[in-house]
């Protein structure tokens, strides 16, 4: 497709408290057209409040403008152990919160990797809240409902929050916590280094592994060592981490193929 030139913007809540656009530092006034250029779009970010926001956005192609797309973002629902925070950080260059209630927030140029899309509809169907990254870095957090989170091309960071959520890797060094609950990791070939902060068996985890040509875990098993604290499995250049876990406890019940 065509590259994309520019962005616009539209925050509809003024009130006081609530979320708000923020381009390179710079608070946007609600009720007003935010323009961007695709240049700007790494420093923009949505900060979320206190209430529930409306948000638009639609991008221009140097041709024609397409179709606003609105995305309800409720209040923020940040925890450690990320380092990306609200209004911009070192780690990444977009954040998206929801909160509690059945959201949709995505990126502008999201993407599946080969093999996660067998996996994405069930993720869908099992799921309250979506939100998909784009070709940038990002942020995105889920609050407290059961959601899904895709990663786009660039290096973002997926924080699951409390719910039972799915958070499928996208083509880039992502950093992924699914927080409290039963989280499934979707990870496929051609992801190259992800890391895991929490995988926990005891709180039903489980890694969902696509692509990779295995199909039961005495296959993984090959491909799993354990380095210092952490568990590395690795199929050539495709890498995931768990950090601050031990081999002893992964086993069949916490590995799934799609």
């Amino acid at each position: 497709g065509d590259t994309i030139t520019k962005y616009q913007f539209a925050d509809g809540n003024p009130a006081g408290g609530s979320g708000y656009f923020s381009v390179n530092g710079v608070v946007q006034a609600a009720n007003t057209l935010v323009e961007i250029t695709a240049a700007q779009f790494a420093q923009t970010s949505f900060v979320g409040g206190n209430g529930s926001d409306l948000v638009g956005v639609r991008a221009f192609d140097g041709t024609a403008w397409g179709e606003f797309k609105f995305i309800n973002i409720g209040p923020a629902a940040l925890q450690a152990p990320l380092t990306a925070a609200p209004g911009g950080s070192t780690t990444s260059a977009t954040v998206v919160s929801t909160g509690q209630g059945d959201d949709l927030a995505y990126g502008v140029s999201g993407g599946v990797l080969d093999g996660e899309q067998a996996v994405l509809a069930e993720a869908q169907q099992a799921t309250a809240a979506s939100l998909y990254g784009s070709t940038g870095a990002e942020a995105l957090h889920g609050g407290t409902a059961s959601e899904l989170l895709l990663a786009g091309g660039g290096d973002d960071t997926l924080y699951g929050g409390a719910g039972d959520d799915w958070l499928l890797a996208g083509a880039g060094a992502d950093v992924i916590s699914g927080g409290a609950g039963a989280d499934r990791f979707v990870l496929a070939a051609g992801l190259g280094l992800d890391t895991v902060l929490d995988f926990d068996a005891q709180e039903g985890d489980q890694l969902v592994l696509a692509g990779f040509g295995v199909g039961n875990y005495v296959e993984v098993e090959a491909h799993l060592s354990q380095q210092g604290s952490d568990v590395l499995i690795a199929f050539g250049a495709d890498q995931i981490l768990l950090k601050n876990t031990l081999a002893a406890e992964i086993g069949a019940s916490q590995v799934s193929f799609a």
